[in-house]
């Protein structure tokens, strides 16, 4: 009987333990940051570093009551330590060719493909310039939710870098229903 009261306490303690949701504003970076917890896709290749990255509409206080209707991921893209739009300096075509793909590109080239063969298409896509201050050029993807939110699994497909991230749609779930601490928003 001992031994099974412990067991009991010991298994509440461990799954507590593991289901803590972030609180704070620096607790859910920190989350999201944690590939353990499916919120953060890594892709390495010869062309660079690939790094997709959920983010829930909590780290966008302001948003317009619309604009949460969507799914954003950002995209962060390098090679060596710089920004990936840094390899085409060869010449001024080259650079202006990559620079016109991540800025104007990436909706028509970024889709994601549900479980059951379904397409959506990026709805919206930001790329800042920070002409060569930052360690990766990173690009906002836009999705709208209501099309994908039910689907168990997806596959994100960026044709212009040719990469490909799955996902778990319960993991994104889990992380849009936290509240952040009134203070720490």
């Amino acid at each position: 009987m001992k031994a099974r009261t412990l067991f009991l306490i010991l298994g509440t303690a461990l799954l507590s333990a593991c289901s803590h949701l972030p609180e704070t504003k620096a607790e859910l970076i920190d989350y999201i940051n944690n590939k353990n917890n499916g919120l953060k896709k890594v892709r390495q290749s010869d062309e660079g570093q690939f790094t997709l990255s959920y983010r829930p509409n909590v780290l966008f206080p302001n948003l317009p009551a619309s604009a949460r209707d969507y799914w954003y991921f950002i995209l962060s893209l390098s090679n060596q330590g710089r920004e990936y739009s840094q390899n085409f300096l060869e010449s001024e075509q080259i650079y202006g060719k990559a620079i016109e793909q991540l800025a104007f590109g990436m909706e028509q080239n970024s889709y994601l493909i549900t479980i059951t063969a379904d397409t959506v298409y990026c709805s919206a896509s930001v790329f800042p310039r920070t002409y060569g201050s930052l360690d990766a050029d990173k690009i906002l993807l836009a999705f709208e939710k209501k099309n994908i939110e039910n689907s168990k699994a997806f596959r994100m497909r960026i044709e212009a870098i040719q990469q490909e991230f799955i996902y778990q749609t319960k993991d994104i779930n889990t992380i849009n229903e936290i509240k952040l601490s009134q203070n720490e928003k």
